[in-house]
């Protein structure tokens, strides 16, 4: 054991030395009389511990603690001075030292026991540290928030990604607020019941869609798992309750996604199927209807009308037919280079033709060339589905505006999506891990919008807000799938009162087209 001994008293170092040396067989004693000669041979060598007298001829009191301790953190300190006062010991301890020992009280077995308590504590405050500095590494870079709240609901501490969740970086902006109000008023119910449920001493979990204060971007509403932890009385600690967030938005969104993938694979399947078999038994009832009003007297109008009647029946049913093939992706694709402003001021032109006279259709072009490579007969008749529904929701009038531009998305679009609604592989067209440049093509009108449920359906095969006779349900379906089929996806944005926009996109085309 190698002991470095700070004494500036030459007769009493002698007898400390004769002391140390019979602690163990083996002991190295080092006799220094300064603190800058002591704090040298701490930092350039390696002592087990170091025995400290207070007052030196280059330092007194406790500060010299405080220096030798800073300067060599890694070296157990005991106190070694003939002061009286009843908390100089105390002030030796917060200063750095480990254990205490009066001059009066110096023997083998003090002095043993000294050191092995000094050793003892040093290893375990050292071990406490590293440990508090793994816990703080972990907290610091941990994705989850990590909130401590005194028995009051104050927070008393944040990590990064807690702060990030708000906006800040700056803790003290947090410290010390009721956590209560670091959400907006409507989340309000939700978080006053899990603090109420904490305080009974019972752990509380909610999942819910709740807003932070504020009105930035990062206070919109998100999806997010809450856990309220009482904890233990503790002296040390004006903490009460651990709260830990988790934003699960984007998984929310993913799992959504997949179940509606998964049902729109299975009602193509079952439309596919469907439409084969229909397909041929319209084909007999045109076939049988048409031979009958070759065969019919033009006198007998009664038996022509019934005639025809069926005829038409049976052509409205093919054309669900096509409707239900259209969308289960049976029809061949031609894909070509497509200017767009070139190919939606001339679709522009065709579709007010579809309005009715009270409704104005207008076109905000790309201020630079933007082109797609996709299938025209796809892009026109998704467009006229959107610019269709305007008109049918407009029936006293107002406008749809057609505009085309570039933008720039990357994955962070799943978490914080522009739109309402998102429809298609919205993940896989982002999912390079770089930001991915499409082209928006949007439809907006000034209709009366749609409600949330509304919203969540209007993709839904079969589901239509028409009368029976006036829509097969299949429009907006089918429209999906084929933006989808064309490597893009939909956003809506629609709430009542204020129209709806529909954007599709789309990649820009490649340098070169892809066979």
């Amino acid at each position: 054991m190698r002991i470095l001994l700070v004494e500036d008293d030459m007769d009493y170092a002698v007898v400390v030395q004769g002391y140390l040396r019979r602690i163990t067989a083996e002991v190295t004693v080092q006799h220094v009389t300064s603190l800058a000669a002591a704090t040298a041979l701490a930092v350039a060598e390696h002592f087990d511990v170091g025995v400290l007298d207070l007052n030196l001829p280059d330092s007194q009191g406790t500060a010299t603690v405080t220096a030798l301790a800073t300067a060599a953190p890694h070296l157990p300190l005991v106190v070694l001075t003939g002061e009286i006062a009843s908390d100089t010991d105390l002030q030796a301890l917060e200063a750095g030292a480990q254990e205490y020992l009066a001059k009066n009280e110096l023997g083998v077995v003090p002095l043993r026991r000294a050191i092995r308590y000094a050793r003892e504590r040093h290893r375990l405050t050292r071990a406490l540290a590293q440990a508090n500095q793994l816990n703080r590494l972990v907290l610091d870079h941990m994705p989850t928030n990590i909130k401590l709240l005194d028995a009051e609901g104050r927070v008393q501490f944040i990590n990064p990604a807690g702060l990030a969740a708000l906006g800040l970086s700056d803790p003290s902006a947090v410290l010390g607020h009721p956590w209560l109000q670091l959400w907006a008023p409507s989340a309000e119910p939700a978080i006053r019941a899990l603090l109420e449920q904490a305080r009974a001493g019972q752990p509380s979990t909610t999942e819910a869609f709740l807003a932070h204060a504020g009105a930035a971007q990062h206070c919109a509403p998100r999806w997010w798992h809450i856990t309220v932890l009482p904890l233990p009385p503790n002296n040390a600690s004006s903490a009460r309750y651990l709260v830990v967030t988790q934003d699960f938005t984007a998984r929310h969104f993913h799992e959504k996604h997949l179940y509606q993938a998964q049902q729109t694979a299975l009602l193509k399947h079952i439309a596919a199927g469907v439409a084969h078999n229909f397909n041929n038994l319209l084909t007999v009832v045109q076939g049988y209807s048409e031979m009958m009003l070759r065969t019919l007297p033009e006198e007998d109008a009664r038996q022509r009308r019934r005639a025809t009647d069926i005829r038409q029946a049976a052509i409205r049913g093919r054309q669900l037919v096509e409707h239900l093939l259209a969308y289960s992706h049976f029809a061949e694709l031609s894909p070509r280079i497509i200017d767009l402003n070139a190919f939606l001021e001339q679709e522009v032109k065709l579709l007010e033709s579809t309005l009715n006279p009270l409704a104005s259709l207008g076109f905000e072009p790309s201020p630079e060339p933007l082109q797609v490579y996709a299938d025209p007969w796809l892009l026109s008749s998704t467009l006229l589905t959107f610019v269709l529904n305007a008109n049918e929701a407009m029936p006293e009038g107002g406008t749809v505006t057609l505009s085309v531009s570039r933008v720039t998305l990357d994955a962070t679009f799943l978490n914080q999506p522009a739109a309402d609604r998102l429809v298609g592989d919205v993940e896989a067209v982002l999912s390079t891990g770089s930001p991915v440049p499409l082209v928006r093509i949007s439809v907006r009108d000034t209709g009366p919008g749609m409600d949330a449920a509304t919203l969540a359906n209007i993709f839904t095969p079969f589901f239509t807000t028409k009368p029976a006779d006036k829509g097969t349900g299949l429009g907006l379906a089918t429209a999906a799938a084929q933006v989808e089929r064309m490597g893009g996806f939909i956003g809506v944005t629609s709430q009542p009162g204020t129209g709806a926009q529909f954007d599709v996109y789309l990649p820009l085309a490649p340098a070169q087209p892809v066979p």
